[in-house]
């Protein structure tokens, strides 16, 4: 939107210093005209500037649109060069992962969140070496596999246990509940490892401590927007935190 209003703004520039051309001419002065052009210049360039900024430039506006005095983290989710945005925006513990997209230079959320939420803690642990990640457990959330891709994460299969501490499992719809025989299947044709949790969701203990990374929501791993000086590189892209010790 804000490349439409400058690319108005020029138009009524140029418009403007044809208008003051004529005029000009008259008293022999073009000094006004000069001006008005070397200004609108000046805005093409900067309209190309943005254009061309690619995620840095894009999340580090995002960023300085947002009131208060939140906190980030920044992790490459796909491995694709390009690394999602974590954003907490008041600390209050809740954080929604948001996607850069090329097309459009614009950000975008995910519809994921991790971290403190309504419902408890949420965490978020990517597959070591792929392109998925769970989210869960919490006190009432279930756990959740997604595949992460093109700045989109789709929900594949979910699991969690009813009041009587009896296990459900589900597809990537949540109103289709399939077995447990499935979803084993299906979460080991999708990542190559196996579902050894005894009771999903459970107490967070996902039986895959070995092949997953540690929490992306903890609070350590992120800083404040005041740390980026309004520039992000590459040094500001976290290396996903595995727990060797599993």
């Amino acid at each position: 939107m804000k490349k439409v209003f400058a690319v108005m703004a020029i138009s009524c520039l140029m418009l403007s210093a044809c208008g003051n051309f004529g005029e000009e001419q008259v008293a022999g002065d073009t000094s006004s005209t000069e001006d008005v052009s070397a200004q609108a210049s000046a805005d093409i360039s900067d309209i190309n500037l943005i254009s061309d900024e690619g995620w840095r430039g894009c999340y580090s506006r995002f960023l300085k649109e947002l009131d208060g005095d939140g906190q980030f983290s920044l992790f490459d989710l796909d491995n694709d060069g390009i690394p999602e945005l974590f954003l907490d925006t008041d600390k209050s513990g809740t954080k929604e992962i948001y996607a850069y997209d090329e097309s459009s230079n614009t950000v975008k959320t995910t519809d994921v969140y991790c971290g403190y939420y309504t419902s408890g803690s949420i965490m978020l642990r990517q597959i070591k070496d792929t392109n998925y990640f769970i989210t869960g457990p919490a006190f009432s959330e279930d756990t959740v596999l997604y595949k992460f891709e093109n700045g989109e994460a789709k929900q594949i299969i979910g699991c969690g246990v009813g009041t009587d501490d009896k296990p459900y499992y589900y597809s990537d719809s949540f109103e289709k509940e399939i077995s447990k025989e499935e979803f084993e299947k299906t979460f080991k044709d999708n990542t190559g490892i196996e579902w050894t949790a005894a009771l999903p969701g459970l107490k967070g203990d996902l039986g895959l401590t070995g092949d997953l990374s540690e929490d992306l929501s903890e609070d350590s791993l992120y800083h404040s927007f005041s740390e980026t000086s309004g520039v992000f590189s590459d040094e500001n892209v976290g290396e996903i935190p595995y727990d060797i010790s599993g």
